[in-house]
């Protein structure tokens, strides 16, 4: 059995669709020579600081914390989408699948636990799950 590879993609390397299709071609590299893939994927660049923006004057809450999540959940679909189209099999994971538990502390949670069940199922299967960064999810079901 391979070991497990993570890729992990910031914002500073997903600036347009041609940034995109060359993430998606080089997980797929890494895919086939490989088998056991996760990849991690942040914001386009300048999303979140562009999101921060719309927000700067209210204090961290639950509200706060989806709208700073939308960010990577686009790059997710976005990603999940390109490698389905060259032949990659991939399954878009956000704060609700990814069994990252956190604590409520809105803007600045921390990890209390993680359950990475549905994540290593899809592995196994041969599905390469596209994680959304910088996300958690509360036990009352609140994205931090």
């Amino acid at each position: 059995m391979n070991d497990l590879i993570i890729h992990k993609y910031g914002g500073s390397c997903y600036k347009n669709e041609n940034d995109l299709i060359l993430i998606a071609e080089n997980i797929k590299k890494s895919f086939l020579e490989n088998q056991k893939l996760a990849v991690v994927i942040s914001a386009k660049f300048g999303v979140t600081n562009k999101l921060l923006e719309k927000i700067s004057n209210q204090k961290p809450n639950a509200n706060t914390d989806q709208i700073l999540a939308s960010g990577e959940i686009d790059s997710v679909k976005l990603l999940t989408q390109k490698l389905n189209e060259i032949g990659v099999k991939a399954k878009a994971f956000d704060a609700y699948n990814t069994g990252i538990i956190t604590d409520r502390n809105f803007g600045y949670a921390k990890i209390l636990d993680i359950e990475p069940c549905n994540l290593l199922k899809e592995i196994n299967d041969g599905v390469i799950p596209i994680i959304a960064g910088f996300q958690g999810l509360t036990n009352s079901n609140e994205i931090t």
